[in-house]
């Protein structure tokens, strides 16, 4: 091969190379600079998400024993043992439609909307040896 074919596919290898880097920064340049309209996200395409906690009701009581939530979380307490569980507020903090009428049997769930804010402590009330703490912020 000769000197001048080798330079010729260098020029080109560097032409190609440029146009790359050029295409590249181009469109960095369009998506960093573009409004917020241009794009298709608007304020349509957001959604809240609800706001959900988990409590598991198991052998040796509440997890976690203490929540701390934002007002509006629904909390659903899923009974995980072998045992019936029977849940309550606390008489000195009662917190208004809290507890269940009944037990709640192994593999089913309680689920309560806490709308007010404070601290509510719960327990199981058929052998009240198992307690937890709902912490309800803004």
């Amino acid at each position: 091969m000769n000197d001048l074919s080798v330079s010729t596919i260098s020029i080109k290898k560097i032409t190609l190379a440029v146009c790359i880097c050029l295409l590249v920064f181009s469109l960095a340049g369009y998506l960093l600079f573009s409004s917020s309209s241009d794009r298709s996200d608007s304020k349509s395409d957001i959604y809240a998400q609800p706001k959900t906690a988990t409590v598991l009701l198991g052998p040796y009581g509440f997890e976690p024993k203490i929540l701390e939530i934002q007002k509006g979380t629904t909390v659903t307490f899923t009974n995980k043992s072998t045992s019936a569980y029977w849940l309550a507020s606390n008489s000195e903090y009662p917190l208004s439609g809290f507890g269940t009428d009944g037990i709640i049997n192994p593999g089913q769930s309680y689920s309560f909307v806490y709308d007010t804010v404070g601290v509510w402590p719960y327990h199981e009330q058929a052998y009240e040896k198992f307690e937890g703490i709902v912490q309800v912020t803004e």
